[in-house]
């Protein structure tokens, strides 16, 4: 899964961003690529796999700079 953020003013203004991930979660070591990992930062966004989702997962983007948040939750449906 992945969740993407753009900053649409840009470049009339300029904003800071910061993910908020839940603990217990690994992140991608790009010094140890091989290491199994969650979640892998990426340009403006964020992968999650698929595996690493249960229970519901949460993911919230602030924008630092306004003091906004939104927030995304990832939930799979179990197979039947």
């Amino acid at each position: 899964y992945q969740i993407n953020f753009q900053d649409f003013n840009a470049p009339l203004e300029s904003y800071e961003y910061s993910l908020s991930v839940p603990s217990g979660l690994t992140a991608f070591d790009s010094e140890n690529p091989t290491a199994p990992y969650d979640y892998k930062l990426i340009s403006q966004g964020i992968q999650i796999k698929q595996g690493s989702i249960s229970p519901p997962l949460t993911i919230t983007v602030a924008n630092t700079t306004l003091s906004t948040t939104a927030s995304f939750t990832i939930v799979t449906n179990p197979s039947p």
